[in-house]
Formats: C-alpha cells, sequence, structure tokens
C-alpha cells in the first residue's frame, strides 16, 4: 500500500494532491435504484431495475502544524488547503465546472468529482492562523472518458442504439455487469443514462476500472 493517499487531478488541469497524515478509515457506497410497479388489479408490487447510482466516497484527514508530525513539505496548512482545493474544487477554465479527479491508496483507485469539503478547525496561532484541521472530503463516482479511451487497444464493440433499447442491458450483454452504463454513457458523451435517442452510436470500449 502506498504511504499517503493522494488525489490527483492533474488529468483536468488541477494538482496532485497527497495528505500528511492517512485517513482512519474510507467509505464506499454503491446504491441501485428501482421502480415500485404495480400489478394490474392488484395492490401489490414488484421492484423493475432503473439503474446504478454513481457510487460515493467519503474520508476524513487531518492537516497539522503543531509539529507534532514531521513536515516534509515545507508548506503551512493554509498552503496545503490552496493546493487541495486546486486538486479537487476550482472550476476548469475551459468548461466552468469541477475537474475529474483520481483518488489512489494502496489497491484502490477511485475515479470522480468533489462533492463537498468540510473543514473543522481546531487549534489556532496567537495571530490566528490554523494549527490543526480536520478535513471531511466526500466524491461522487465518475470516469475519465481519456482513460477508457487509451485503454481500448482497438477492442471496442459498435452498437446503433434503437426504440426500447437500455444501455444496463447492453452493458450487461458486453461485460456482463450493468453497473458499466454510467462509464458507458461518460466515454460517449452522454448526459444521462437513459432517455438515449434511437439512432444513436455507442462504442463499447474495453474498460478498466
Amino acid at each position: 500500500m502506498s504511504d499517503k493517499i493522494k488525489i490527483d487531478g492533474s488529468s483536468s488541469g488541477g494538482s496532485l494532491f497527497s495528505t500528511q497524515i492517512n485517513p482512519s478509515s474510507v467509505r464506499i457506497s454503491k446504491k441501485v435504484s428501482y421502480e415500485n410497479i404495480t400489478s394490474f388489479g392488484s395492490d401489490q408490487y414488484f421492484s423493475k431495475y432503473k439503474h446504478h447510482e454513481p457510487s460515493q466516497m467519503s474520508f476524513e484527514i487531518y492537516m497539522d502544524d503543531t509539529g507534532v508530525i514531521p513536515q516534509t513539505d515545507g508548506l503551512t496548512i493554509v498552503q496545503r488547503i490552496e493546493k487541495l482545493e486546486s486538486a479537487v474544487y476550482l472550476l476548469q477554465q475551459d468548461k466552468k465546472e469541477p475537474g475529474l479527479v483520481k483518488i489512489i491508496w494502496g489497491p484502490t483507485i477511485f475515479h470522480g468529482r468533489a462533492e463537498s469539503i468540510d473543514y473543522d478547525y481546531t487549534m489556532f496561532n496567537s495571530d490566528g492562523s490554523p494549527l490543526r484541521v480536520k478535513i471531511t472530503l466526500s466524491f461522487v463516482g465518475s470516469f475519465e472518458k481519456s482513460t477508457v479511451q487509451a485503454s481500448a487497444n482497438n477492442k471496442a464493440s459498435v452498437v446503433t442504439f434503437s426504440a426500447g433499447d437500455s444501455l444496463a442491458d447492453y452493458c450487461d450483454k458486453t461485460y456482463g455487469d450493468p453497473s458499466y452504463c454510467v462509464d458507458v454513457a461518460l466515454a460517449n458523451g452522454l448526459s444521462s443514462i437513459r432517455n438515449v435517442d434511437p439512432g444513436t452510436v455507442l462504442i463499447f470500449h474495453e474498460l478498466v476500472r
């Protein structure tokens, strides 16, 4: 496992941020959405699969300038926060939205965007500069289009969408897992995994998570 958890926003023009102290725990949530359908003439209903929600990741990290933790970067807490926000929070100039980030810790690699950042300052210097802060980070899953395309190696199939087709069904047939529909939608520039117009040409690359 790597020494420190890394948050890499360089693919979107941001910075690479490494934590000063690793989180004690990391929470990853995955959710499936269903539609409740009532049978005709009955008050009973059954659940019909709708889609996989983007996965979510959250964890807490600490920054400390009290001297308890040896510093290797020579940065103050204010400067570290600026570097963190450069990686996950600032708007991309060309797209006017926060960029994609890749969170790496040992075998865990999470692609997503920052959803929230909460700062809890617990210690200050006499001049008011922070000496210790707890930061709670939450991310919503996404996928880098360039990563999907770069991994293809010409192993791709092309499908023309027809009325009544389901992106999740295609992903289930192609990859054996309908949850890839979010990744495929992003790689093909779709704004939604539902309501894909008939006639839309989709490329199903070899995906690597």
